[in-house]
């Protein structure tokens, strides 16, 4: 069986929203021009962005706190919580979704505390800390970070605590990856945040084609009394996303060693580090293998906060911006075809309760606490191409804009308008324009700055639908100015 999100030419969802970006206050220094950059970038899609530093040695309590004070401020618009850094990591539970409550030969127990930023994006759960404990267990687990006691400022939930979370979230946490030396953690931030800013400007790019690398195949397993297929989720997604013709089988970095994919999976018995069959963190360095989303699912390295772990890796190399722990449970993707983004995925994800519904029907559903999206929550499969060139020239009372049609064909443009470069912008077309030319008559004093985003229809194996570049800018002055965002850069 499969999923797909089915539509014809689906009219364009025009709703900004806000992101909270919380940010390892340790980083924000040393990356201070690249996260401008980002706030930037986030404008351009329609965010406004609520910028948050928090310390590393922050209790998550607090962290939430803030986040949570800023929802409650604007419930209706703040939607997104993009983590950036080693922002405090929650755990919660005494669960084991790779299976290993038991020790087995070379295999040590992994049940107890996971993970868990889906506390970041549940804002009227109760998360409690005085009934889980570990030492209790037969086989307690032998990371410590798993070990959870009461009042240890672990989390007591399994499964969110009301079945869902308000806010998508998603993190980027690169620390601990050494691996990838010489480059440090702050290297490997830069060039995340550098090939995320390109591939929104469509200057990285990859084939839209999906490769599967299976090494676990189909039979019965012991995780959760499910049928061990662990790659037919991914087979489900990457048919819905580019067609069955489009997914390729075989091994993972030998191909894209050489070859772009947009999306690959791969499978097998993992430890924290090294997923057989596939290979390890080392490997990923060493071969930098050329897949922008990437799903993985093997033991251990769904519990992502571990040194060098695989999980991380393929956002640490040159292409890679997106990885899940695809398999327990099947991440529900196939909105990405119609043009959603990886958090709205995340939040469906985590919503699977364990009886299955009628609208989404998966081997192995969710709702447990561990599922986490590596990545900028943010992104979409298709970027559209952006206008270029923009011109803001004041004539009398009149703002006159111009600029260049993208490269791409497109079904036009929207102009908008706000206070300032980051927003809030509103809309000033009822529909997209085909001119390249605009003309304000009397715009506020206050509201002078623009921002120019192409519409496009996107077709894919499972439908059309009508989506947004992200923007270019610029502010009316007396004099014109050119907006430097379409100047390739590598940093700003």
């Amino acid at each position: 069986m499969g999923l797909l999100a089915a539509g014809f030419q689906v009219p364009l969802v025009d709703t900004s929203s806000k992101v909270i970006l919380v940010v390892d206050d340790t980083v924000a220094g040393p990356l201070a021009p690249e996260i401008e950059r980002l706030c930037d970038d986030l404008a351009g899609d329609g965010y406004e962005v609520i910028l948050l530093l928090v310390g590393r040695q922050d209790a998550p309590e607090s962290v939430r706190a803030r986040i949570k004070a800023a929802w409650a401020a604007e419930p209706e618009r703040v939607k997104t919580v993009f983590l950036l850094g080693h922002v405090p990591v929650p755990y919660s539970g005494d669960l084991s979704p790779d299976g290993h409550e038991f020790p087995r030969p070379g295999s040590p127990p992994h049940r107890g505390a996971w993970p868990a930023d889906a506390y970041y994006g549940d804002m009227r759960g109760a998360w409690t800390d005085h009934e889980v404990d570990t030492r209790k267990n037969p086989y307690p687990p032998s990371r410590s970070e798993n070990q959870n006691i009461p009042g240890d400022g672990k989390l007591d939930p399994s499964t969110l605590p009301l079945g869902r979370v308000d806010l998508e979230v998603g993190r980027v946490d690169l620390a601990r990856m050494p691996a990838f030396s010489p480059l440090t953690e702050i290297d490997l931030l830069r060039r995340y945040l550098d090939k995320d800013h390109h591939f929104r400007h469509g200057r990285l790019a990859a084939p839209a084609r999906g490769l599967v690398d299976d090494h676990f195949g189909y039979g019965r397993g012991p995780v959760n009394s499910f049928t061990e297929g662990y790659a037919t989720g991914a087979f489900r997604t990457l048919s819905a996303l580019f067609g069955s013709d489009r997914v390729t089988e075989g091994d993972l970095l030998s191909i894209l060693e050489k070859e772009a994919f947009l999306w690959a999976h791969a499978c097998g018995p993992g430890r924290f580090d090294h997923c057989r069959g596939v290979g390890g963190t080392r490997d990923f360095a060493k071969r930098d293998p050329k897949a922008i989303f990437t799903t993985l699912f093997g033991s251990y390295f769904g519990d992502w906060d571990a040194e060098d772990c695989l999980l991380r890796a393929p956002l640490a190399t040159s292409y890679g911006l997106v990885c899940a722990w695809s398999g327990a449970p099947d991440w529900c993707f196939h909105p990405m075809a119609l043009g959603a983004t990886t958090g709205f995925c995340t939040r469906l994800t985590q919503h699977m309760e364990r009886k299955n519904d009628a609208t989404l029907v998966l081997s192995r559903p969710g709702a447990s606490t561990h599922v986490a999206l590596m990545g900028d929550p943010t992104l979409r499969l298709h970027p559209v191409a952006l206008p270029k060139d923009l011109l803001a020239t004041v004539a009398k009372r009149s703002v006159k804009l111009a600029w260049t049609a993208p490269h791409q064909p497109v079904a036009g443009v929207h102009v908008f308008r706000g206070p300032s470069r980051r927003g809030p912008f509103h809309r000033l077309t009822p529909s997209p324009s085909k001119s390249t030319h605009f003309l304000d008559p009397s715009p506020p004093e206050a509201e002078r700055h623009y921002l120019v985003r192409a519409v496009a229809l996107c077709t894919t194996p499972s439908g059309s639908f009508f989506a947004m570049s992200r923007g270019i800018a610029a502010e009316a002055r007396e004099s014109a100015m050119i907006d430097d965002s379409s100047v390739e850069e590598p940093h700003r």
